[in-house]
């Protein structure tokens, strides 16, 4: 009788604990910190700021080059100054989403449950790379205007292969950070759809 009661008394702890192991196992509480979600928000919009001056830069190119076309030299290279203090700005922001991205980046350990923590650590390798690419595509882009503004200048000459080597060059980084974009902004509409309370 004695043996039967040590028996079951061991069962029910072990049931217990495989229920409470379950239990944090499979229903974490939901936690996001404060600090993610503002830098998450703050990387935002510091990323709809550079995809602003991006666009505004491709728009110029487009310009500048109708501008070239026309011999319109002194407003092609007027619009050249023009994208590359966008350009400027826009890595100054490439920055800025940097310094967002190491905020969440130190909040991931913070994150329940489990699977949203990966969701973020995932769109977050997403951003990483996106940035990368961002970086060359701004140089890329950086050496385009130089080059248009010596070609405006008329202290370089014959560059229109390197002016297409460089336009190449940029729509693939803008093809990749596009790609990549979207990939991030996937991939937190799942941690959103985790991580919502209702």
């Amino acid at each position: 009788m004695r043996i039967k009661k040590s028996i079951i008394f061991w069962i029910a702890l072990l049931l217990f604990l495989v229920g409470a192991g379950a239990k944090l196992f499979f229903f974490q509480p939901i936690s996001v910190p404060q600090d993610f979600i503002d830098a998450r928000q703050n990387s935002i919009n510091v990323s709809q700021i550079i995809v602003r001056l991006s666009a505004d830069s491709l728009v110029d190119l487009s310009h500048i080059g109708l501008l070239d076309k026309q011999g319109k030299t002194k407003e092609a290279l007027d619009l050249v100054s023009k994208a590359i203090e966008n350009n400027r700005q826009a890595r100054e922001q490439a920055v800025k989403l940097s310094d967002y991205l190491e905020v969440m980046s130190k909040n991931l350990p913070n994150l329940s449950p489990w699977r949203a923590k990966d969701l973020a650590t995932e769109a977050l390798g997403y951003e990483v790379s996106l940035i990368n690419h961002l970086i060359s595509y701004n140089d890329e882009l950086n050496q385009l205007l130089h080059v248009l503004e010596d070609k405006f200048s008329k202290k370089l000459e014959n560059v229109e292969i390197q002016i297409a080597f460089l336009l190449n060059r940029i729509n693939e980084e803008g093809d990749a950070i596009n790609i990549l974009n979207r990939k991030f902004n996937d991939t937190m509409i799942k941690f959103d759809k985790l991580t919502s309370s209702s």
